[in-house]
């Protein structure tokens, strides 16, 4: 019928896991929906959807966990080494409470920002529902987010200034 599995006809959804860590949440599509997992581009780039046993010794795997309010439209997230975009999602479905996650391995022992952002200026909690944000580094959280207004920035990892000689 073209209708997906959500939510004309029912309440349905699917998930993808990889070694335990689920890589898609799906709900809505109409016929299909083709989903990649890991790195599936020709050139070596950084390791995609996998867990910390996939990432180098000298690298830690960084996971964004997003659940949005009803307006995920209004949601854009980025995660920079410096100037550098690693990761970076949205705008979002408009469908309460969606989750997404986002992972990957990047060097041990350098600075991570991570900002997220509500075109509306409300957040993602608690007017317009009760999304969330989480930041984990080897599977331990770094940071819980909901309330804020437009956009809000966390640095995780070795941020502390460098002296000079």
């Amino acid at each position: 019928y073209g209708d997906g599995i959500c939510c004309s006809g029912g309440y349905g959804s699917y998930q993808i896991f990889v070694d335990g860590v689920r890589q898609k949440y799906g709900r809505e599509f109409e016929t299909s929906e083709t989903t990649q997992i890991g790195d599936c581009s020709p050139t070596s780039a950084p390791t995609v959807g996998s867990n910390s046993s996939a990432c180098a010794s000298d690298e830690s795997m960084v996971r964004v966990e997003l659940l949005t309010d009803r307006y995920g439209s209004e949601t854009t997230w980025e995660l920079k080494n410096g100037d550098d975009v690693l990761l970076q999602d949205g705008p979002f479905v408009d469908f309460f409470r969606r989750r997404y996650t986002k992972e990957m391995c990047v060097p041990k022992f350098v600075c991570l920002s991570m900002t997220i952002v509500d075109t509306y200026g409300d957040g993602i909690c608690c007017s317009g529902g009760y999304g969330s944000y989480q930041i984990f580094v080897d599977g331990v959280r770094q940071k819980y987010g909901r309330e804020f207004e437009t956009s809000e920035t966390t640095q995780i990892g070795d941020c502390s200034p460098t002296s000079a000689p």
